[in-house]
């Protein structure tokens, strides 16, 4: 990239104007997007033209200002990626050691040093630069007029300008009465207070009470899970309870996949599916639209066909009903948000608020230039708090389902005595329809001849996967 070179000299350009056409350079350093030297000389050029009251077109601050904005909502959108990346590092799981180390006594200085390494303080970063940035204006512009470090500029700038005649003497008497201090009362803020810190207790308390009746749910498919398993063991032959159980491990992680919107790596999803049916079958469950409602039809139709008795078949729909009722309680939370207009509510007067504290701070700091960090550090926290809320409202994408999915299918293979081994090419395929190439499942007749067939066997003769 070449060196910036500045024009010849002539009447110099407003300091202003200079900061506005060096905003892109100061911004946008990580962006691909910069605005090329030509784009600002010529910015410079044009700002230099200005004679008298006229100022000639500015097309290259045009250019600036819009390469600016990109910038600026190219980094916009490169947050909200690192934050929703952010969100699988959160599926916690806590185990002994865990527990210990959530109980150190260091635990208060180590969560203060690592302040800044905080994802929800560095999500928050444009929201605290915009306060931080009012903050320095507000200092600054009080600082200007008590200083009259501005008013000599203007006054020259005016007298030059204008036909105005008074002395200086007299200018900077109206200055320090007429100019207005950008300062606001402590009492609006005292007021306010109580009814913001109120919503904000509401808001968190609400999302956490999503994020708490998910993980409840989703304890209850852990539990129904292994009943069920439980249950298809006692009352079903040996090679019966196997494929019962297959089916019934495929709802948790069809649960799991229908409540999950982030990119499937590697296909993951896929295999998992494979390892437990088997590719075609796992091909055919697949393109359902409604995979939880499909895995609980696989498991009924199983059971209809099965040799169990007229109990077990009703243990068996009992257990299924459980099933649905927590796949629907889960598609309630994952598509009902807490009300839109209480939380919108919310962040406009959270915004305003921070947005309106280094007003009040600058007159009760006495004009100290500390009240801009101390501004940025009220906010960040005030805003942290609702963005606490924001991250967990969806609980789906921050519980740790892997592992829930996983501890079902550990114990659930456990409980089957010899352990389900992973699907192969075996008897079971003639479920599904070889010859079609869409992989649909063979009339409900040819299944109860195949479970007769195989219901004759000992065991002995069945076929093995070992």
């Amino acid at each position: 990239m070449q060196d910036l070179v500045w024009p010849s000299p002539s009447p110099s350009p407003s300091p202003s104007l200079l900061l506005v056409a060096t905003i892109p350079f100061l911004t946008s350093a990580r962006s691909s997007s910069l605005v090329c030297v030509e784009d600002f000389e010529n910015a410079v050029r044009e700002m230099k033209l200005k004679t008298g009251k006229e100022t000639a077109p500015l097309q290259g601050t045009q250019t600036i200002v819009r390469n600016t904005k990109s910038s600026i909502a190219q980094l916009a959108e490169d947050t909200d990626a690192w934050r929703e990346g952010q969100r699988r590092y959160r599926r916690t799981v806590f185990g002994p050691k865990d527990w210990i180390r959530y109980r150190r006594s260091t635990r208060l200085i180590d969560n203060l040093l690592s302040t800044f390494d905080s994802a929800v303080i560095r999500a928050l970063w444009f929201d605290i630069l915009i306060v931080t940035s009012v903050a320095t204006g507000v200092f600054l512009w009080n600082h200007a007029i008590d200083d009259g470090v501005v008013q000599p500029a203007v006054f020259d700038f005016i007298s030059k300008s204008t036909d105005l005649e008074m002395t200086k003497e007299a200018f900077a008497q109206w200055w320090k009465t007429s100019m207005p201090h950008a300062m606001l009362p402590t009492a609006p803020f005292s007021l306010s207070s109580p009814s913001l810190g109120l919503l904000l207790v509401f808001r968190t308390n609400g999302a956490f009470q999503r994020f708490f009746e998910a993980r409840v749910l989703w304890g209850g498919v852990v539990n129904y899970s292994r009943n069920f398993v439980r249950q298809a063991v006692t009352h079903l032959p040996a090679h019966e309870a196997e494929e019962m159980g297959r089916r019934i491990l495929c709802f948790p992680f069809a649960l799991k996949m229908h409540l999950r919107y982030d990119e499937d790596v590697g296909n993951q999803r896929v295999k998992e599916f494979e390892k437990i049916l088997g590719p075609k079958e796992a091909a055919r469950f697949l393109t359902a639209g409604h995979k939880p409602c499909q895995a609980l039809t696989d498991i009924s139709n199983f059971a209809r066909h099965s040799s169990a008795s007229p109990l077990a078949l009703q243990q068996f729909d009992r257990s299924l009903e459980q099933f649905s009722n927590q796949a629907g309680a889960c598609e309630r939370i994952f598509k009902t948000p807490l009300p839109l207009l209480y939380t919108r509510h919310t962040s406009r007067f959270l915004t305003i608020w921070c947005l309106m504290l280094p007003f009040c701070l600058y007159k009760e700091l006495g004009g100290s230039p500390v009240m801009i960090p101390i501004a940025a550090t009220i906010s960040a926290f005030l805003l942290g708090i609702e963005e606490l809320g924001v991250q967990i409202a969806e609980p789906f994408s921050v519980l740790p389902l892997e592992n829930i999915c996983n501890g079902i299918q550990g114990a659930c293979t456990q409980m089957m005595n010899r352990g389900i081994p992973d699907a192969q090419e075996g008897w079971k395929d003639r479920w599904v329809d070889t010859k079609d190439a869409a992989l649909k499942v063979v009339p409900d007749d040819f299944v109860a001849e195949v479970m007769d067939d195989y219901a004759s066997l000992g065991t002995a003769d069945l076929p093995t996967y070992r």
